[in-house]
């Protein structure tokens, strides 16, 4: 990936994350790094949107959501591991596994409920 296409993503993903995306408020610069980083608009607003029904639904353990990129190229599940108090904040644990034709990505993220919906956890 080119300098200035890295810090296109990244701008994108840092305006994406201070800007309203299905009515919620998401941070998406964590994804930066990944498989996932070449997503369109769209397909980030599909990911959080299902990341957010996953965190706010799921309960630990075998349960999960599956998403799917616009042109069927990334697909991946999200399922939470474990929930967590910090700071009087509900946590959870985030299981995000991703897949290409090439290549396989497993993450781990923390969000904690607040009254601006789950945030990423930096610890």
């Amino acid at each position: 990936m080119t300098h200035l296409r890295q810090f296109t993503v990244v701008a994108t993903m840092v305006l994406v994350g201070l800007t309203a995306v299905n009515g919620h408020a998401q941070n998406v610069s964590f994804l930066r790094n990944s498989l996932l980083a070449d997503l369109s608009a769209t397909e980030i607003d599909t990911l959080l949107d299902t990341a957010r029904r996953a965190l706010d639904t799921l309960t630990a353990g075998n349960s999960k959501l599956t998403w799917q990129s616009e042109d069927g190229k990334i697909n991946g599940t999200l399922h939470i591991l474990e929930d967590f108090v910090r700071n009087d904040q509900h946590c959870r644990q985030l299981h995000l596994a991703s897949v290409t034709v090439s290549q396989t990505s497993s993450r781990i993220y923390g969000f904690c409920k607040s009254d601006n919906g789950w945030q990423l956890d930096a610890r």
